[in-house]
């Protein structure tokens, strides 16, 4: 029997049986809504292709809040990149999310181009793991697995065909430099990666190469012919070849790894400073001051806002990360400063000015690509803006700028000449006026005193001969007065030459500071025989390890000295650059080098050097040495247990041409703490006095183990008294460098 109650319990529950069905559906289409918003294309990676564009594969999503993280990201609701606003906002945080499936035989590994940003976190999702790779112009070099490049590349490895599992990649790109992203993502072959930077790499060292012996080049040129022309040519070809060293990612990878923000500030500064060079180098070439002086008025103005943006810029930057505002200030200021350079080079032909002519061209051609530039960057301005198709232009200056140089040399040189020519041929008129005009007052004098020089026949031949004698001494009073002025300026100039690379020598020996850090207690006594020398040590500390190297280059002087800038050089790239640490390694290293660098074989030179290397760690009571000696010893003395010892160095020389079965062999110690030790070269021991005896090592060293116990300056002070009483007024016949530190 069916009561009220009944029926209105069944009412309510076929109500809610209705309802429950209409929140599924809902929920349903929800739920099929929301998975159809977030379906991920699958973009298939075929062996046929080794650079795959995938702009069409790539969704977006702009976080707003910057506090999304992953996983949560998973669940946004991602754009498709091509239906996206091009323009984004560098102060928002960006996701991107694309899928990879291989149709590969076997697993490959590829490398994923993000695109560019300071910081970039990536997500690489598998069947069986989640993978986080962080990159970015921002990020030190040892936190990215992928190294090439300044912006955001990471590895990716897909599985094979076979196994059917795509590859899904997160990634978030966040900016502090105020500049838009670069969404350029594409997937490379690992070949298809190398061979991308193998070319940049090709490119930029021809392009460097070219421009540091250009720089070279024009330096040289200015010592010679001091001229400040070459110095404004040799410094902004410098700027230009660190721009783009900077831009291309080289010196990143190569110095500043762990400073990847010190390389973002290198090239704006680079970009200011090579246009500053440029606009001196204008003025100065153009003679703008006389041949332009409006353009010389506009220049200078320039000239004032560019180094006032370059001081803002090489103060500001590093504060104030704002790359985006120095972009804009640069392309506001591009556009007049092109005009500038083009009007100041058309006005320069327009004048005539003929040592100008290829100057002004060379000019001309870059101020046109950099206008095609400016526009390009105006209209599709990013982070990735570069301007690697201005190099060919820039590298065309660089060779013009030498050959304008030249050219006005010869244009200078053939006004000379021709001047010279005029007023030798000015002096041949006036003594040919001179002569006939001697000639007639010869006629009349001599028919007045017709009778008077026939009785003084005699005495007019003697002061003839007289006078030809008398023109004779002047003649070669004048030639030698002439020689000694030519002598004392090559004298003086050969002195400057000189007294420049004593600055260039000294600058590369280590600093006192660097001397007492690392050193500790020590004292040298560096005496060059001339003003350069053909000795130098060698300071550095890497990896906790002390580098010592005091050598000893064939001949002194300037030889010498030439010989010491291509072992500082050899030292810096086997030590620093190659990272060798045995010391006998190094050595051998360095004979091979000097050998293949001076092309001894082919010159049958002997040139090469003497030296003692010596690596050495301090603990808390002893330091381990470890060294090697190219015909020079290492001596010790510990001055409280009169401990003392030598290690002799090998019987071989470092290059020329002698017996290669010698090797070098590295000797290790443990010393006490507080243990003198004594390097250097052998021009003290070499040193003679009056008798022609020499000083010899034995007396070096007893002299400094007689004086071991007083302060380190008074033992250098004992040396040197104990030297000059032996030479006794004796000149010094060789080079002296003698280094002692207690370890």
């Amino acid at each position: 029997m069916v009561t009220p109650k009944n029926l209105s319990i069944q009412t309510h529950i076929v109500e809610n049986i209705y309802m429950v069905k209409q929140v599924l559906v809902i929920g349903w289409m929800l739920v099929f809504t929301f998975a159809k918003a977030n379906a991920q294309q699958i973009q298939q990676v075929s062996p046929s292709q080794k650079i795959l564009e995938l702009a069409s594969s790539l969704e977006i999503y702009q976080d707003s809040s910057t506090t999304l993280g992953y996983p949560a990201i998973k669940s946004a609701a991602f754009q498709s990149y091509q239906s996206l606003s091009k323009n984004n906002d560098p102060n928002q945080v960006y996701w991107g999310r694309i899928a990879l499936q291989s149709t590969y035989i076997t697993d490959q590994n590829f490398v994923l181009y993000l695109g560019t940003a300071n910081f970039c976190e990536a997500y690489i999702e598998t069947a069986n793991q989640t993978r986080k790779e962080t990159t970015g112009r921002l990020v030190p070099l040892s936190q990215r697995k992928v190294k090439e490049g300044r912006n955001a590349p990471i590895s990716l490895v897909l599985p094979e065909a076979r196994k059917n599992q795509p590859v899904v990649v997160y990634f978030r790109f966040q900016n502090i430099d105020n500049r838009p992203f670069g969404f350029n993502t594409t997937l490379y072959t690992q070949e298809a990666w190398q061979a991308r930077f193998m070319s940049r790499d090709l490119a930029q060292g021809i392009f460097n190469a070219l421009m540091g012996t250009l720089v070279l080049y024009l330096l040289s040129l200015s010592i010679l012919l001091k001229q400040r022309d070459y110095i404004y040519a040799a410094t902004y070809l410098l700027f230009i070849s660190l721009y783009y060293l900077s831009s291309q990612g080289i010196l990143l990878e190569q110095i500043l790894s762990k400073y990847p923000k010190v390389n973002e500030i290198v090239w704006p500064n680079a970009l200011v400073f090579s246009i500053l060079s440029l606009i001196l180098l204008t003025r100065s070439f153009l003679n703008t001051h006389k041949n332009l002086q409006y353009g010389h008025r506009v220049l200078t103005t320039l000239f004032i806002i560019y180094a006032t943006v370059g001081c803002g810029t090489l103060i500001v930057l590093p504060v104030w990360f704002n790359v985006k505002l120095f972009d804009q200030v640069m392309l506001v200021l591009g556009l007049p400063t092109a005009l500038i350079i083009l009007s100041t080079s058309v006005l320069a032909l327009r004048k005539n000015i003929k040592e100008a002519r290829l100057f002004a061209w060379s000019n001309i051609q870059l101020g046109v690509l950099f206008l095609v530039f400016i526009v390009y960057v105006a209209f599709n301005y990013s982070s990735n803006n570069g301007a690697v198709f201005l190099q060919l232009g820039y590298a065309i200056q660089g060779i013009l700028f030498t050959i304008a140089f030249a050219q006005r040399r010869r244009v200078v040189e053939n006004e000379k000449r021709e001047a010279q020519a005029l007023q030798i041929q000015l002096i041949a008129e006036q003594n040919e006026l001179l002569e006939q005009k001697v000639k007639s007052r010869s006629l009349e004098l001599q028919e007045i005193n017709h009778k008077i020089l026939a009785q003084n026949e005699v005495i007019e031949k003697k002061n003839i001969v007289l006078a030809q004698l008398q023109e004779e001494i002047e003649a070669q009073r004048d030639t030698i007065k002439y020689h000694n002025q030519t002598l004392n300026h090559r004298n003086t100039l050969i002195t400057q030459s000189i007294r420049a690379a004593q600055n260039i020598q000294k600058a590369i020996l280590p600093t006192q500071r660097k001397l007492n850090y690392l050193l500790k207690d020590h004292f040298i006594i560096y005496r060059p025989k001339d003003v350069v020398s053909g000795d130098f040590y060698w300071l550095n500390e890497i990896e906790g390890y002390t580098y010592l190297a005091t050598v000893d280059c064939t001949g002194h002087g300037v030889p010498g000295a030439l010989m010491s800038m291509i072992g500082n050089i050899l030292l810096d790239k086997i030590i620093r650059v190659q990272k060798v640490s045995d010391p006998a390694q190094i050595i051998q290293q360095l004979h091979d080098e000097i050998y293949i660098m001076l092309r001894q074989e082919e010159t049958q030179s002997n040139y090469g050097m003497d030296m003692s290397l010596l690596i050495f760690k301090r603990f808390e009571s002893y330091s381990t040495v470890r060294f090697c000696g190219a015909r020079h010893s290492l001596h010790y003395y510990n001055p409280h247990t009169q401990d003392k010892g030598s290690f002799k160095g090998d019987r071989k020389s470092l290059g020329g041409l002698q017996n290669n079965e010698t090797c070098f062999a590295t000797q290790e110690i443990n010393l006490p703490r507080g243990t003198f030790v004594y390097i250097g070269s052998d021009g003290m021991e070499d040193q003679n006095n009056l008798k022609r005896r020499r000083f010899g090592s034995q007396r070096v060293i007893q002299t400094l183990m007689d004086a071991a116990l007083l302060p380190l300056d008074q033992q250098k002070a004992t040396l040197e008294r104990a030297l000059e009483h032996f030479m006794g007024g004796v000149p010094q016949r060789d080079d002296m460098l003698i280094i002692c530190f207690q370890v």
